[in-house]
């Protein structure tokens, strides 16, 4: 994308994605997710002299935010999944080492834009995997979080999910969009919304 480099990395147990945007010119970044293994997104920052605004999370399940506490930059969350951060039950991390996240986040809503320089992240709340998920334009990308996936979708059956909620969130706010938007997910390769659309088998 003109102006901006998306690199992305591959985190953890589960290979949680993570993304790193930054700005070409100032140098200026913004993460999506934080999983563990974050060291490896702090040695990329330090070694090409970034400057980590903050971090947006998709949702707040454990393998997409248990390196926010590493990254001591400031963070966004929809205030549905706010209490997920709390929650070891909720956030999935009682299972694993208890996770809560003791730092204030801050709050996002369906339609804000978050800013890094001039380029707009634009907040689509996409409820069905957890209360408070959300999917991110920017431009011509869409970084979809658990939501939607190549040729899958979001598991359900965790607490908070709805599957109903899920498919209603994918074909409305989703499947409407270009059918050319790349579709950067939360875990595996990256798609179309084209694709999607018409060879997910969950979606047909």
């Amino acid at each position: 994308m003109d102006g901006l480099e998306i690199k992305s990395f591959a985190l953890g147990l589960l290979s949680a994605n993570a993304y790193l945007i930054t700005d070409k010119k100032s140098l200026a970044s913004v993460l999506i997710d934080a999983p563990e293994d974050i060291a490896q997104v702090r040695d990329y920052i330090s070694e090409h002299k970034l400057n980590l605004k903050y971090v947006i999370l998709t949702h707040a399940h454990v393998d997409h935010i248990q390196g926010l506490p590493d990254l001591q930059v400031p963070f966004y969350i929809h205030p549905e999944d706010e209490p997920l951060l709390k929650d070891p039950r909720l956030n999935l991390s009682a299972m694993f080492s208890p996770l809560t996240v003791r730092e204030e986040a801050r709050s996002m809503k369906e339609g804000d834009c978050l800013f890094l320089g001039s380029f707009c992240f634009k907040v689509i709340h996409t409820p069905g995997h957890t209360p408070g998920s959300v999917c991110l334009k920017l431009n011509n990308f869409l970084f979809s979080g658990d939501t939607l996936f190549f040729d899958s979708i979001g598991r359900s059956d965790l607490p908070g999910g709805d599957g109903d909620l899920l498919i209603d969130s994918i074909k409305n706010k989703l499947l409407v969009l270009d059918p050319e938007t790349i579709v950067l997910p939360g875990h595996g390769n990256k798609t179309t919304i084209a694709r999607e659309k018409a060879k997910n088998p969950f979606l047909l």
